[in-house]
């Protein structure tokens, strides 16, 4: 998927949770909008399709009322609150004809105290070990990665 911000930020982590399992989705909620609701400073932590488990940081989420979802009006929600959401991405088309991920079917929605933001680095060491904990040749690893 190419970038769609100026910022340079992808949509990896929402993409991966579209093709895979799912995931749970943390957020700090920064502003209701029309219909949406807006969500920055997201940690993704789901199951790819293949049964390996990530964690990843996007810069924001809309979720958008009418979705099979419970609802949001019924929480307070204040700028800087931050919610755990457990539900299915999908694929909407933004009014400029570009698409995004939001978030549907939303199976439960609370609000938490707080929640670990990852680091670039953190991100990069967690894929490494998953890698590593599901890579064929691990028996016979000589510390190079070739897979």
């Amino acid at each position: 998927m190419k970038k769609n911000y100026k910022q340079g930020y992808s949509r990896k982590y929402l993409e991966e949770a579209f093709v895979g399992l799912g995931a749970t989705i943390y957020g700090m909620f920064d502003r209701k909008q029309g219909s949406g609701y807006l969500f920055r400073y997201i940690r993704v932590e789901g199951v790819q399709k293949d049964g390996q488990p990530f964690v990843g940081r996007e810069h924001h989420l809309w979720i958008f009322r009418g979705c099979k979802m419970l609802d949001l009006m019924q929480f307070s929600m204040k700028k800087g609150d931050k919610f755990r959401i457990k539900g299915e991405p999908y694929l909407y088309r933004r009014k400029n004809g570009s698409y995004d991920f939001s978030i549907r079917d939303i199976h439960s929605f609370e609000k938490i105290q707080d929640y670990t933001f990852p680091t670039w680095e953190e991100v990069t060491q967690t894929q490494k070990k998953h890698k590593c904990l599901y890579c064929p040749k691990k028996d016979k690893c000589n510390g190079f990665c070739t897979w």
